[in-house]
């Protein structure tokens, strides 16, 4: 399907091996990005049929096909195909996930949820046991002592709560969070990350590595500007 859209096939390389390296760990181009006049809903329905992981794959040809008629009419994608991927391709902006491979994305929208949050609510309370964290994907919301002293503005793609997975789900809450506007945010249980792949977990530990050592780096730069 996606060599008869394109022209050409997804992956391409000059032996067997460095092919089933491709197929295993590249992601392959969206169908519009060879031809743009390809409509966004053909992206949605081969990413869907491409993926690694079977399990976001069309389970049935009644699935793959229901889509296929619903782009050739015109008409919207059922919501089993376009919120997964819309979520997906949100994932793919969010600076947090730069690092993450397809399947692990797709593996962290299995286990975590999706809130909206309203301006003023409070997200995490000081003082509470730290049993989830959360990123940020639209909005901001302030890091707050005492709900009174300001101590940072989060934005979207920063983390939210993320003592609770490095420290533990014992750790006590240090700071107060609340939502400076409406904001939508990925909820995230430490012990059901716990239970996640070891490469989705290899993910999430190298990113909150980099994360403190850019505050490391930025902390000493206020200082030495002191």
């Amino acid at each position: 399907m996606f060599q008869l859209l394109t022209g050409r096939l997804p992956f391409t390389a000059d032996n067997i091996a460095g092919l089933a390296h491709q197929i295993l760990n590249a992601d392959p181009p969206l169908p519009s990005e060879i031809r743009q006049d390809i409509p966004s809903e053909i992206d949605v329905v081969v990413r869907r049929a491409m993926a690694r992981d079977q399990s976001v794959r069309y389970m049935t040809w009644e699935q793959f096909a229901g889509d296929l008629a619903a782009v050739a009419a015109g008409a919207p994608l059922p919501k089993h195909g376009v919120l997964d991927t819309e979520k997906f391709n949100t994932l793919r902006t969010l600076s947090f996930f730069k690092s993450f491979g397809d399947v692990e994305l797709w593996e962290v929208l299995r286990f975590s949820e999706w809130v909206d949050i309203a301006k003023g609510e409070v997200i995490i309370n000081e003082g509470d046991p730290g049993n989830f964290f959360g990123i940020i994907v639209s909005g901001e919301a302030r890091v707050l002592r005492k709900r009174r002293l300001l101590l940072s503005l989060l934005k979207a793609g920063e983390c939210v709560g993320e003592m609770a997975y490095l420290s533990g789900a014992d750790t006590l809450r240090s700071a107060d969070v609340v939502a400076a506007t409406d904001l939508r945010m990925i909820k995230i249980e430490v012990k059901r990350l716990e239970n996640a792949s070891e490469i989705c977990r290899l993910n999430f530990d190298r990113t909150y590595l980099r994360i403190l050592v850019e505050r490391l780096a930025a902390a000493n730069s206020k200082l030495a500007g002191i």
